[in-house]
């Protein structure tokens, strides 16, 4: 979810910002501590060396390039294992960068708003959106919640994470449901026409050292109380959920929303959602990943997340998913 103002996922509708929490760098290696007998404990010294080059350099060369570039530890060195690992290249992997193609749960947003989350493909249902390939988020992050126009700019990232128009454009908002101040929604939802190259079908998880792909499917399924969930967004990337109501109704801002899916965070796990992750596609748990619903809303804490019907969306925009 996205928002102008301090990060609060609980006024979706009226715009929150964020302030993502940034990953911190890791400490350089240090010595690996062996456990010794009595009180005594044993320190074995150790360097590793990660070889990045695309193509593996040997093992001896490597090695030799560790004693002569760090001089000032050349004492510790000469008595330490020197360990060489090829890793090849090493890039940052992150949500809040730029992508391309860019996967669902990466940063994104209209021009003049914070940043949200790019939700999943879709495609119009007919004659010519049947030919375009959309990708699917909120009204308030990509059509800044009614105030958008066909032309106008989407940025992949979103301005609050460095987007910057032209050099960040990846699409424009191409249809939206519009969000009413005086009459009860269902939905807060948008599409942005996008090139099919700047795009990939699945959705990405960065949060760990080795980034994961799902596969998410066209199909859906309705939200049961009970049901596991997930969703893998902007600022809290993937998150695991329990469908905790199915109709709830309620102010979210100045907007009342009717009949949406309530969501709690897992027992044991970390919030569901967080300012900058509206738009997120939430899916079932199960193998199938069959889309339950969108992603708008959620209080301060993380704790309790709000999700219109994934079918209301896609009648709604009269999209499918792809």
């Amino acid at each position: 979810r996205q928002s102008r103002r301090r990060a609060s996922a609980d006024d979706s509708v009226t715009n929150t910002p964020s302030q993502p929490p940034l990953d911190q760098p890791s400490e350089p290696p240090r010595a690996a501590r062996v456990s010794g007998q009595g009180s005594r404990t044993a320190v074995r010294k150790a360097v590793a060396s990660y070889c990045t080059r695309s193509a593996p350099l040997a093992d001896e060369k490597a090695i030799d390039y560790v004693k002569r570039t760090f001089t000032a530890s050349a004492r510790a060195i000469a008595s330490a294992e020197i360990r060489v690992e090829h890793t090849g290249p090493i890039e940052l992997l992150s949500s809040l960068l730029k992508h391309r193609p860019a996967p669902g749960c990466v940063s994104l947003g209209h021009a003049d708003v914070t940043a949200g989350t790019l939700g999943c493909l879709c495609r119009g249902n007919r004659p010519p959106r049947d030919t375009y390939t959309l990708v699917l988020s909120n009204n308030h992050v990509l059509a800044n919640s009614n105030q958008g126009k066909l032309g106008d700019p989407v940025l992949q990232p979103g301005p609050a994470d460095g987007g910057l128009f032209p050099r960040d454009l990846i699409g424009s908002p191409e249809r939206f449901a519009p969000i009413h101040g005086s009459k009860p929604n269902w939905i807060d939802c948008a599409t942005a026409r996008v090139d099919p190259k700047d795009v990939n079908r699945l959705i990405a998880d960065f949060g760990s050292a080795n980034p994961r792909y799902f596969n998410a499917t066209p199909q859906t399924a309705a939200a049961q109380i009970g049901m596991a969930v997930r969703k893998s967004g902007r600022t809290m990337g993937l998150t695991d959920g329990i469908v905790n109501a199915v109709a709830w109704s309620g102010f979210i801002g100045t907007a009342r929303f009717v009949d949406q899916i309530v969501i709690k965070q897992s027992p044991g796990s970390v919030s569901f959602c967080h300012g900058g992750d509206s738009g997120s596609l939430v899916w079932t748990s199960a193998v199938q990943h069959e889309a339950v619903g969108l992603l708008f809303a959620g209080n301060r804490n993380g704790s309790i997340t709000f999700a219109n019907p994934i079918d209301l969306v896609l009648s709604a925009l009269d999209i499918s998913l792809i």
